[in-house]
Parts: structure tokens; C-alpha cells; sequence
């Protein structure tokens, strides 16, 4: 799939990745919109450090359910706000906000 990589600041590239593996309990979502923030702004500035490289920016997205399942073919919008407990980040303290999750 094509992305907009982020490098280092303004420092932009189109590029072909991977498309993202699912995991249970998880679905995968084709982009329909995706929406560029205050926080995506600050990373291409550089006024805000990328804590990876490189980044694929606009976490504000919409999409359809591509994956088998009950929602297959559901428009479905992100909710940013709640971490995963599980990831690299969230298990190195960029949770975001202290949310209760399991």
C-alpha cells in the first residue's frame, strides 16, 4: 500500500509498505479520509520529536472494515484516546492518558 512517510522533519516521501498484520480482537480499515492535526503539524515542523521513525501521519481517520468479520464493509472512524497496553509505546509510558484497559 502507498504512505506518507515522515523521515525527520520536512522531510516528506510517498512510499510502498506492508499493509499493518491484524491482530484478534482487531479489524484493518481501508483509508477513505484521514485528517492532518495540530500534533502531525508539530512532527513535520519539528517543534515536536518523532518517537518514530519513520511515521506515517493522520492518526484522525476514517475508513471501511477490510477484514473478515461482522464489520466487514462497516465505515467505521479511530478513537486515538485509548492505548493498547501492548505495544512498544504503550508499554515504554506514551500511553497518552491513564485509561484502564486490559
Amino acid at each position: 500500500m502507498k504512505a506518507l512517510l515522515l523521515k525527520a522533519p520536512r522531510e516528506l516521501s510517498i512510499e510502498d509498505v506492508p499493509p499493518p498484520s491484524v491482530e484478534p480482537g482487531w479489524v484493518l480499515v481501508k483509508s477513505v479520509a484521514v485528517g492532518i492535526c495540530g500534533t502531525d503539524k508539530a512532527f513535520y515542523t519539528g517543534t515536536y520529536p518523532l518517537f518514530k521513525k519513520p511515521l506515517i501521519p493522520g492518526h484522525e481517520v476514517s475508513g471501511v472494515v477490510v477484514s473478515d468479520g461482522r464489520l466487514k464493509g462497516r465505515l467505521v472512524v479511530s478513537e486515538i484516546n485509548f492505548p493498547c497496553g501492548r505495544c512498544e509505546y504503550c508499554r515504554s509510558g506514551l500511553l497518552g492518558l491513564d485509561y484502564p484497559y486490559n
